[in-house]
């Protein structure tokens, strides 16, 4: 039986009023998770990406190997429960609690900021391969040129009293400042070595030379080797085209580096930002 106009307005109304009241649920529904989302966001924001906007390089002192660095965030920009976990450098990027899940909430939102973090990671890694590939180049060249020159001195691993004797040098230190003044060289242009000589009186007089804070080499006194000529020849090694192209690639390298940085840190920031404004 059909209906009468009156009775279809009527079902009609109805209707209408149903998805209305459908349609205020599911918003209220979505408003609820949608809030919880937001909240969600904005703690991350808090914990990981504020935090980790202030990302930085930081030296690792190593001494048998110089120019090591790390990612790390300072310790005044971590919170509260994370902060006493560090060091006085700060906290390995790697180690901040919810660094993942904030790669994965950059990757879905922001992903220029989050390409912009690959970059980073990327020259992270090449510097990392070239300061390796420094020491299989700077290694052998130092080790060849000891041998070489100075045949009648033994090298040593270490500079406790029971290695480090008379008539011994300690290669690592070597191959370490070697390396560390090429890399300066090739940010300065210039080859900033300094051997110093000095003398210590034990059971006999003793000499040792060194161009840092690390020892050289030790001999007795009657058998003292030409200063001069030692830092001519360790300055030949740092000269050698192959040691130079390696310190020049790691330098370079470390510039585009701390650029990438600088260019993640401003992204990241604004980012932060916007999340606390919108939890989105």
């Amino acid at each position: 039986m059909a209906l009468e106009p009156i009775e279809l307005a009527q079902l009609w109304v109805a209707t209408v009023a149903g998805l209305a009241g459908l349609a205020g649920v599911l918003w209220q529904v979505y408003q609820h998770f949608s809030g919880r989302k937001e909240e969600a966001n904005r703690k991350l924001n808090g914990a990981v990406l504020k935090p980790w906007s202030h990302v930085k390089t930081v030296s690792l002192y190593d001494h048998d190997q110089y120019n090591r660095i790390m990612l790390a965030i300072p310790k005044e920009a971590l919170p509260n429960d994370v902060a006493p976990s560090s060091g006085e450098q700060g906290l390995d990027v790697q180690r901040l609690p919810g660094l993942s899940t904030g790669e994965v909430f950059l990757r879905k939102k922001y992903p220029d900021v989050f390409s912009d973090w690959a970059e980073v990671r990327r020259l992270q890694e090449k510097y990392d391969g070239l300061l390796q590939r420094r020491r299989t180049i700077v290694e052998p060249e130092v080790r060849a040129g000891m041998l070489k020159f100075y045949p009648s001195l033994t090298p040593v691993q270490s500079w406790t009293e029971k290695e480090y004797r008379a008539n011994t040098y300690i290669l690592k230190h070597i191959i370490a400042d070697v390396e560390m003044i090429g890399f300066w060289a090739a940010k300065d242009g210039e080859i900033r070595l300094n051997v110093q000589e000095s003398k210590t009186q034990a059971d006999v007089l003793y000499v040792e030379y060194r161009a840092s804070n690390l020892p050289w080499l030790k001999v007795v006194a009657e058998n003292a080797i030409d200063r001069a000529l030692l830092e001519k020849r360790v300055s030949s090694w740092i000269m050698e085209p192959e040691v130079q192209k390696a310190n020049k690639d790691l330098f370079e390298t470390f510039q585009k580096l701390e650029k990438a940085i600088d260019k993640f840190q401003t992204a990241l920031k604004e980012a932060s930002v916007k999340v606390e404004l919108t939890g989105d």
